[in-house]
């Protein structure tokens, strides 16, 4: 009766254990070793008595082990500075605009808008990092900062990135009108707009030899010029004025 209890408490762990075994749950790495030892059973009968002897089983369950692979990634950030103007050439134009002007500074790469004053535009071309070229857009008379814009923000502004819009100067008179073809004779030219007058010409002939005495007056030496009757023109940071009937010199 012992032995036979014996056998079934034995029986009972195998299974117990074999079950464990069989839930073990899977992984991406398993390495099992089982061993098992087996005693034949042994029977001697003699009259009246049964000799039995139980079957021995051991067993290992086996060891499960899990390797986590780690993915390392590397990010790579390029810092973009921000743009700034250093020049803008020339510094005037009329208030039409439509004159082409070049902006020099750094960081002008991926430019996205240029703005003159409260105008933005977007007709330009980068032409280097340090280099755009910009169709000025029409704006109202004075002097505003030139601003780019690119990914790194928008330009600062300071003394050296101004643009000036001025009223395109216009000639109403010019006296006396005539005079030798040598010239060195002076001339009083009046009109509108002739602030910051750069030159006055007279027909072909370009001359800097003048005196800005108002917005409305010039007094200017005559270039020598060939016999003939020319327009008087001024040029200002406004540009320069229109040929008319009433701005006409004649040299003898």
């Amino acid at each position: 009766m012992k032995r036979a209890l014996a056998i079934a408490a034995v029986l009972g762990l195998v299974l117990l254990m074999g079950g464990c075994a069989g839930n073990a749950p899977s992984s991406t790495t398993s390495s099992t070793e089982t061993t098992s030892t087996t005693v034949t059973n042994e029977s001697t009968t003699t009259p009246g008595e049964t000799s039995t002897s139980l079957t021995e089983t051991s067993t290992t369950v086996g060891e499960t082990s899990t390797s986590v692979s780690e993915t390392s990634t590397t990010l790579t950030t390029t810092q973009v500075h921000r743009p700034a103007v250093t020049a803008v050439s020339p510094r005037s134009g009329p208030t039409s605009g439509g004159n082409v002007v070049t902006i020099t500074g750094t960081g002008f790469t991926g430019a996205t808008s240029v703005r003159f004053g409260t105008v933005t535009t977007t007709h330009f071309t980068v032409n280097s990092s340090t280099r755009i070229t910009v169709t000025v857009p029409p704006q109202s008379a004075g002097t505003h900062d030139v601003n780019v814009t690119t990914p790194g923000g928008r330009s600062a502004s300071s003394s050296v990135d101004k643009y000036t819009y001025g009223a395109r100067p216009a000639v109403t008179a010019v006296s006396p009108r005539s005079g030798p073809t040598s010239g060195g004779n002076v001339v009083t030219i009046t009109g509108t707009g002739f602030t910051g007058a750069t030159s006055v010409r007279f027909g072909t002939v370009t001359t800097t030899h003048f005196t800005v005495n108002s917005s409305t007056r010039i007094t200017v030496t005559v270039p020598p010029q060939s016999a003939g009757t020319h327009d008087v023109n001024v040029t200002t940071p406004g540009g320069r004025s229109a040929s008319s009937s009433v701005d006409k010199y004649t040299y003898k």
